[in-house]
């Protein structure tokens, strides 16, 4: 299964994904679904021994379980993936790896992808039935245009001054492109909280609250609606915190290198769907912005005791601005701007060295039941991310829905900003464990 990118909807500010509607019908399931078993050369790991060091990602590196399929083989730069599924089979044990394009599917989808195909393979073991599930997509082009057309103010627009109220892009007009990284090593760890360092955390933030504000997070119950803003539990949820702690510490890494003046970025993938901002059932594709927030290096490393605090309010304020005008205004930016492949994200520009982008995958299908035959547990034991390290880059790592779960963050920095967050023994003592 795969995408074209269609270049001659760019004069339109477009760029399209040109899919097949109908599936073919000599469709091999081969193509999409490839089943190996890794030699002791290839793979020279067990189970128990990955397990005990804790499944570093760089024993799963991309060259090894992101390999092409045939249904995906390069047909040239404009060929990417839809979906392709990888089973490997070694020493005691068994890793399932997904690949998915983002055009094509969010994390939200991708998660309810890995669920009904994890149900349903449970329903096979158990010598079950499985229902077949129509979705109801919106997936011809006049429908899509009136879900976006509902959306975005018509043109025309002044692009370059909607592009001034939108800081997480830019673009490289004239070929001054910003270069993305310079050639610096980047190293990639993952640490691992207990869920009671975390609950610590936010216990700790949630006192810098006033007294009648504290008061409502101890009597709000549970069972309240997180997505209201006046949630005080929502707004200081550990998510939120866990961001403001890596970003202070991380930034604290990186002083010695920085300007104490100079803006330090964040950015942080928000959902569209889970906001209410479009029709959950409208279309399969990614709804993912990245809102940019930014605040002088000096702020963010402060040792002020408040700063936690004041970071977190600041996380949660910088996702609260998604909202439908938030949403209209990228939409106009990407409607009237001459080429929307002229565009940039600025978290990938030389600009942003001192910010970094966290990526919540903590409800992204940790708990779903495969029960397949010959394992040893019906749920997979852990979810990783095949190595790559891209500095500034955090992502929460799928988490088991219990109360009493660690929480797992990869984190890719330059190696001299790693070697200063390992020696870093405040941030540290949080930390129950690090994985290269």
């Amino acid at each position: 299964m795969s995408v074209v990118y269609n270049g001659s909807l760019s004069q339109r500010g477009l760029l399209c994904l040109r899919c097949p509607q109908n599936l073919p019908e000599n469709l091999d399931v081969a193509d999409m679904i490839h089943t190996t078993s890794l030699s002791e050369t290839e793979f020279p790991y067990t189970y128990d021994q990955l397990k005990d060091q804790g499944m570093p990602a760089r024993c799963f590196p991309k060259n090894i379980f992101l390999r092409n399929l045939p249904a995906m083989s390069s047909s040239g730069e404009a060929f990417s993936p839809i979906f392709g599924m990888q089973i490997y089979f070694f020493d005691g044990g068994m890793i399932v790896a997904t690949i998915c394009h983002h055009g094509i599917f969010s994390g939200e989808e991708r998660a309810k992808f890995t669920q009904t195909l994890a149900s349903n393979c449970k329903n096979i073991g158990e010598g079950k039935r499985f229902e077949d599930t129509e979705y109801a997509y919106a997936h011809d082009q006049e429908a899509q245009d009136h879900i976006w057309a509902s959306l975005t103010p018509p043109p025309p627009y002044d692009w370059r001054g909607v592009l001034k109220q939108c800081p997480e892009f830019t673009t490289c007009e004239g070929g001054n492109e910003e270069p993305i990284k310079d050639n610096t090593s980047v190293t990639s760890r993952l640490f691992t909280f207990s869920a009671a360092s975390i609950r610590q955390l936010k216990d700790s933030i949630i006192n810098q609250l006033s007294d009648s504000v504290r008061d409502r997070c101890a009597n709000t119950a549970a069972s309240e609606d997180p997505g209201r803003k006046d949630n005080p539990l929502h707004s200081l949820s550990s998510f939120v915190c866990l961001t403001a702690l890596v970003w202070h510490h991380l930034t604290l890494a990186r002083v010695p290198r920085l300007d104490p003046e100079e803006p330090s970025s964040i950015f942080i993938p928000v959902n569209l769907r889970m906001r209410g901002l479009v029709p959950s059932m409208a279309f399969p594709g990614c709804s993912i912005l990245e809102p940019c927030a930014e605040l002088p290096v000096a702020e963010v490393a402060s040792s002020a005791p408040d700063t936690l605090f004041k970071l977190a309010q600041f996380v949660r304020n910088a996702i609260d601005q998604v909202d439908h005008a938030y949403l209209s205004q990228r939409l106009q930016l990407f409607t009237s701007i001459p080429d929307v492949t002229e565009l940039r994200h600025t978290g990938e520009t030389a600009r942003c060295r001192a910010g970094f982008k966290m990526n919540n995958w903590a409800m992204f299908g940790a708990d779903a039941e495969w029960n397949i035959v010959g394992t040893a547990t019906g749920a997979p034991e852990w979810v990783r991310k095949p190595w790559s390290a891209i500095e500034g880059y955090a992502i929460v790592l799928p988490r088991k829905n219990d109360p009493d779960a660690d929480w797992e963050v990869t984190l890719g920095l330059r190696e001299e900003d790693m070697e200063q967050l390992l020696g870093d023994n405040e941030f540290m003592a949080s930390v129950k464990r690090v994985v290269e």
